[in-house]
């Protein structure tokens, strides 16, 4: 019996020409979560990550806050905890979007600058894929992706001992995928809470008998307590 604890990515880059590294703010925001779990008391016997460079930044940012005076465990990086591949998704479906619904043309034009269009487009890209109107290669596939990420808990939870903690940073995406995981949620019901998930939030899962169960979900005390709006973003 061990806890799992998911830890979103502090925002990212978007709108420049490399999304996958921290924004200036989302290094802030895991400086912040950092000192915040010192303070706690907190210690990991593992930690993980995927194998994005957002999510190493986030691991490594935290990990040198929390471990300001003492060796942190060695972080481990695992592809099982990657996003969704929203980019080969959408490249994938463009043509369809396009002919479907002449509509998405202003947001497809800003969706590389402009979060807003950029989760309209998205939506309609993973209601067709949801709906089967889309047939993408297997890997591709909302059943696919959550398949792969619980295999990824199943291996981290395996080598878990008892009362030990692990952390995992991982993308917003993919904590949806271990929600599903822990709530037995519906597909359509994953992809929709993956939108809600705060950049550096924390979720926490008990790992027992082969099963997950969730404690608390998408915390952002740590931020809050900042009292700066500015620090809770989604991006």
């Amino acid at each position: 019996m061990g806890i799992l604890y998911f830890i979103r990515h502090g925002q990212a880059s978007f709108g420049t020409g490399n999304y996958d590294r921290l924004s200036d703010l989302g290094i802030r925001q895991s400086q912040v979560l950092g000192r915040y779990l010192r303070k706690t008391g907190l210690r990991f016997q593992a930690i993980y990550s995927g194998a994005l460079v957002r999510q190493q930044q986030t691991a490594q940012t935290v990990m040198e806050h929390l471990y300001a005076d003492e060796d942190p465990p060695e972080l481990e990086t695992s592809s099982a905890f990657n996003e969704f591949d929203s980019e080969a998704i959408l490249k994938a479906q463009m043509e369809d979007l396009v002919r479907e619904n002449p509509g998405l043309a202003p947001d497809l034009k800003r969706m590389e600058t402009d979060p807003e269009a950029f989760h309209r487009v998205f939506d309609r890209a993973l209601a067709r894929l949801l709906t089967g109107a889309s047939h993408l290669a297997d890997d591709l596939t909302v059943a696919a992706f959550i398949a792969r990420v619980k295999t990824g808990i199943e291996r981290v939870a395996l080598r878990l001992e008892e009362n030990q903690n692990a952390a995992v940073f991982t993308s917003g995406g993919t904590l949806a995928a271990v929600m599903h995981a822990a709530l037995t949620l519906s597909e359509k019901e994953t992809v929709r809470l993956g939108w809600q998930i705060r950049n550096a939030s924390v979720s926490r899962f008990l790992a027992a008998n082969g099963r997950l169960t969730l404690m608390s979900f998408n915390c952002t005390a740590h931020l809050e307590q900042e009292n700066d709006a500015a620090l809770m973003t989604y991006l």
